[in-house]
């Protein structure tokens, strides 16, 4: 091929969990894939780089978690989440999730480069340091994507279009595939050292501050006393306005208690957006398709988009395929399809934060799912997108959430709240 003109069958954008993902899919099915992206790899991607247990179904079922897992992936096996007043619940994995037990951290770094030589392997062409400048359309269809490379332009004339450009909105206004303002989470994270974390206790921590609502902090560790630790703003009009790097800092001074007392900073503080506005714009068309954060696909609850990446590009993949196998004209029934899969998770999930995540709503919620494992297991399925979220409206549910919560439960966790703010835990 000559290097400044490409035509390859499937062009991915992205390599990114949901590109590479499509990529190896159509890769293994028979296709000619070439991914590129913007960088060369391994390159860092600023992300709280969680892999719930969804995810790890995802790549178990892709078969790449071993090779995730020998790489050093942290293995998670309990989420606790703590309130606006300090009151907390601890929930194994295990307990509302058995089939995939539990979750795993691994820097994208690391992930995204795994992932990448993953679909290399099934055939996949790879280029990296292309940066796309333009997707040129006529009508519905992709036409040429405009690219400039260390070498100089390079044009591409692909026959269909995976379009995994992650939070790059910039490309995607310009294209028209972004006709709208976009909602995203503001964020921020960091690497520190000298985080301690009891043995086999290891789980992802999320706090729901006084000063952070309705966004909330975390606390993810990596492994070898490092962990990933960041702050998440939610798209309210009653979220503080200061700037997230502040936040951060903040938070971590805040939770010097909370086994951060000798942490120290191992990389710069970054801030970046995460789209949650899944369904606000078109995901596919004649002969493109959008895949993960790009189309919005970020857990608007707890921020989470590689579990969604993952899944999203596979349907991507299997959906082109069928159309391609079937010489239909286009590609709408991803659209469909991603539409069944998402569409009512995330407006039920967006009802229920703007109800749940407040100062009142949060610690009643964790009082009750301390005293009733049905309530519990059900907060924890929706949230993670395993359960939809019309659950709720399980009489069991219903009944244990209007129940009273015991005047011994109250005390008990009140005390340990009152203690963990004066040092006494």
């Amino acid at each position: 091929m000559d290097s400044r003109s490409l035509r390859p069958e499937i062009l991915v954008i992205g390599a990114g969990p949901g590109g590479s993902a499509a990529a190896r899919a159509l890769a293994e099915a028979g296709h000619e894939v070439l991914l590129i992206d913007s960088a060369d790899f391994p390159r860092d991607k600023t992300c709280g780089d969680g892999l719930t247990p969804m995810a790890v179904r995802t790549l178990r079922k892709m078969g790449v978690l071993a090779q995730v897992k020998a790489a050093g992936a942290q293995r998670i096996d309990y989420n606790r989440i703590t309130g606006p007043f300090g009151l907390s619940a601890t929930m194994a994995f295990a307990e509302y999730q058995p089939d995939y037990p539990y979750a795993l951290v691994l820097p994208r770094l690391i992930l995204d480069d795994v992932l990448r030589r993953y679909a290399l392997a099934a055939g996949v062409e790879f280029r990296g340091r292309v940066r796309v400048e333009d997707i040129r359309c006529e009508g519905d269809r992709v036409m040429e994507v405009v690219a400039s490379t260390p070498e100089g332009p390079l044009t591409l004339q692909p026959r269909h279009v995976v379009i995994a450009v992650g939070a790059n909105m910039g490309l995607l206004k310009r294209a028209g595939f972004i006709t709208h303002r976009p909602r995203f989470i503001r964020a921020a994270r960091a690497y520190f050292d000298g985080v301690e974390v009891p043995p086999g206790r290891e789980m992802y921590d999320f706090y729901f501050d006084l000063k952070l609502l309705p966004g909330y902090g975390w606390i993810f560790p990596t492994g070898g006393g490092r962990a990933n630790i960041g702050v998440g703003v939610l798209p309210v009009p009653w979220s503080t306005r200061q700037p997230t790097h502040t936040l951060l800092d903040e938070f971590l001074e805040r939770h010097r208690a909370n086994g951060l007392g000798k942490a120290e900073p191992a990389s710069p503080v970054k801030g970046y957006p995460l789209r949650i506005d899944f369904p606000a714009t078109r995901a596919a068309g004649e002969n493109w398709v959008i895949v993960g954060e790009a189309a919005g696909l970020v857990n608007p609850v707890t921020g989470e988009g590689i579990d969604l990446a993952l899944e999203s590009g596979l349907i991507a993949a299997r959906c082109l395929h069928d159309d391609i196998r079937r010489a239909r004209a286009d590609h709408h029934t991803y659209q469909r399809e991603l539409w069944d899969r998402f569409g009512p998770m995330f407006s039920g999930l967006r009802i229920l934060r703007d109800i749940l995540i407040t100062p009142v709503f949060t610690d009643y919620a964790l009082l009750l799912m301390r005293q009733h494992k049905f309530l519990t297991t059900t907060v924890m399925k929706i949230a993670q997108g395993i359960d939809p979220p019309a659950n709720v409206f399980h009489p069991l549910f219903i009944l244990q959430f209007f129940l009273p919560v015991t005047p011994r439960l109250i005390a008990e966790t009140v005390g340990r709240a009152f203690a963990r703010q004066h040092g006494a835990l």
